[in-house]
């Protein structure tokens, strides 16, 4: 390989036309730059030689371009591709699903491979983790055991993390080891039930009063991928999607995985998100997924009458032990922070940070790690500073 061909795109498309950059066929890093603050940018790459370009382009990774709020990463752990695969092609721009859905909300996101990470450090500083494994399955590993030992790390840390795949179930649970099988069972709150639903009609809809009450969606459409595991709920977690009456397609979870120090969460969806045809509902179930995450409800979900005329901030219990409810009313969309500190000024924790729209935003502060005493909640941007003290009694 004499040179790589670097082609850069803004809507996630698989770039065409001439490519950005020419680079020498050693390099293994690269920085782009002129980059403009707040756009979503999108690269593939080509091998060129003295026999011409390679004929496919690589699989196609973005980011958001900021440095503002927690950042999102988009891990591609689908590597399969042809014979009995749903996906034909060694190439895919799938991960662009997930980053234009993020970039609309907006939230800060980058991509990586699952074969790039190989230790728990390169994923412990995301706040949010997405990864998607298409129809990964027995042929093509869906979590090693070296991935299996990383997230379990990124659970019980408290990491929040989104996992779709039309196969984990019956790779892991079904025809996995024991190994497998506790990981799963544990750690993605579910048990594998069938490989496909009956009737199987590739469709789910939200299961009442769950973060998806109201949505309903038809997969299958991106790629052909119709055969999607059943599960059931395991080990605290909730069904928040069914594919029919007695079927389940997806788990939630909030609380402590097993051998944790913090409360993470988990949303397992048992089909493939990207094969959403319909893009206005792949970023309703993202935008659904990171209220769940972030503790806050949408705009949507509350209702017209209660957005405010101003700026409010209430929080109940408090006293509290160990945690408690934070109320945040914003009058106008724009870029904020929400954070805590103790009586000194020293800065404990990024309860929220980034864009906020306008309305009501619901947070769950959670301080079981934290001494009896009294803090402060500060709240500021666009046109806000405001501060309220809290009493933690232990």
């Amino acid at each position: 390989m004499d040179s790589i061909l670097i082609y850069l795109s803004e809507n996630g498309a698989p770039p065409t036309g001439a490519p950005f950059k020419s680079l020498a066929g050693n390099l293994t890093t690269h920085t782009l730059t002129g980059l403009s603050s707040g756009e979503t940018y999108y690269v593939a790459l080509k091998a060129k030689n003295l026999f011409g370009e390679s004929p496919y382009i690589s699989k196609v990774y973005g980011a958001l371009a900021s440095t503002i709020g927690d950042q999102v990463l988009l891990v591609d752990g689908f590597n399969r591709y042809g014979g009995s695969g749903s996906w034909q092609q060694p190439y895919h721009n799938f991960t662009s699903y997930y980053g234009e859905a993020l970039a609309q909300l907006p939230r800060r996101f980058s991509t990586v491979a699952n074969t790039a990470i190989t230790s728990s450090s390169q994923i412990k500083p995301f706040k949010y983790l997405f990864w998607l494994l298409g129809d990964e399955s027995t042929v093509d590993e869906t979590f090693s055991t070296t991935e299996q030992t990383i997230v379990k790390e990124y659970l019980q840390n408290g990491g929040k993390l989104f996992v779709t795949g039309s196969e984990v179930a019956w790779d892991l649970d079904s025809r996995g080891t024991a190994t497998d099988k506790e990981f799963f069972n544990q750690f993605f709150k579910a048990a594998y039930g069938a490989d496909n639903p009956t009737p199987n009609t590739p469709s789910a809809t939200g299961a009442p009063l769950s973060i998806f009450d109201g949505v309903s969606v038809s997969f299958g459409q991106t790629y052909p991928e119709d055969w999607p595991d059943v599960i059931t709920a395991a080990n605290g977690s909730s069904v928040i999607m069914n594919y029919n009456s007695t079927q389940a397609a997806a788990v939630a979870f909030d609380g402590t995985f097993p051998s944790g120090t913090n409360p993470g969460k988990l949303v397992f969806v048992a089909f493939t998100v990207e094969t959403i045809g319909d893009a206005a509902k792949r970023k309703l179930m993202v935008e659904k997924i990171m209220n769940f995450f972030t503790g806050a409800t949408s705009i949507d979900d509350l209702g017209k009458e209660m957005v405010p005329t101003t700026f409010s901030m209430s929080v109940h219990p408090n006293p509290f032990n160990p945690s408690t409810n934070l109320t945040v009313g914003l009058v106008e969309d724009g870029i904020y922070q929400i954070k805590l500190f103790d009586i000194l000024g020293r800065e404990l924790m990024t309860v929220n940070e980034g864009f906020m729209q306008k309305g009501s935003h619901l947070y769950r502060v959670d301080m079981n790690t934290y001494p009896s005493g009294t803090y402060f909640i500060h709240v500021s941007g666009a046109n806000v500073n405001s501060v309220q003290k809290i009493l933690l009694l232990k």
